[in-house]
């Protein structure tokens, strides 16, 4: 056997090596992207029971939110301040929900079912619709957006279950 010979085997072999290094590459980033979707997953989880384990252990809060859902005129500026740092963390949630989907590390129905409460209440419920509205440029264009479409498709009575709402969120 010649030196080219064997160059070429040499070649041959190392191709082989460079194509089966390539699959396992492949194989840790398929694995490691599962990974960082399931730490997301249950980071957003955790703080989503938090936030209504705050809201139902605290009494003040919890006052103060069943008041503002019949009249949030009635509220006491202390009241206001308590119901308002209130929505502005499930709204953060939910804009981290909404980022984290844009970025393909959660599923379509976790941003819907994240953001459907909020909906909800701006839809039925002008004092949340301020809240909303007070938030003003603190969130991102592309989530207050799309919330607000959402708001507004369900207020017209527009089906949101379409297949096609994947690229609404987006």
């Amino acid at each position: 056997m010649t030196i080219s010979e064997l160059g070429a085997i040499g070649e041959f072999i190392a191709a082989i090596v460079v194509l089966v290094t390539l699959i396992y590459l492949a194989i840790q980033v398929k694995q490691t992207q599962l990974a960082v979707s399931a730490n997301t997953n249950q980071a957003i989880n955790d703080i989503s029971i938090q936030l209504y384990l705050t809201a139902a252990s605290c009494e003040p809060l919890a006052n103060a939110l069943a008041l503002s859902f019949q009249d949030g005129a009635k509220l006491t500026n202390a009241q206001y301040q308590q119901v308002r740092g209130f929505w502005s963390a499930i709204t953060r949630n939910a804009e981290n929900v909404h980022f984290q989907y844009r970025k393909g590390l959660l599923e379509e129905a976790q941003v819907i079912a994240s953001t459907e409460i909020l909906c909800r209440l701006m839809r039925k419920n002008p004092h949340f619709r301020k809240l909303w509205d007070s938030l003003g440029t603190g969130l991102r264009p592309e989530f207050r957006d799309w919330m607000d479409e959402r708001i507004e498709s369900k207020k017209n009575g527009d089906d949101e279950t379409s297949t096609n709402q994947g690229d609404a969120v987006k």
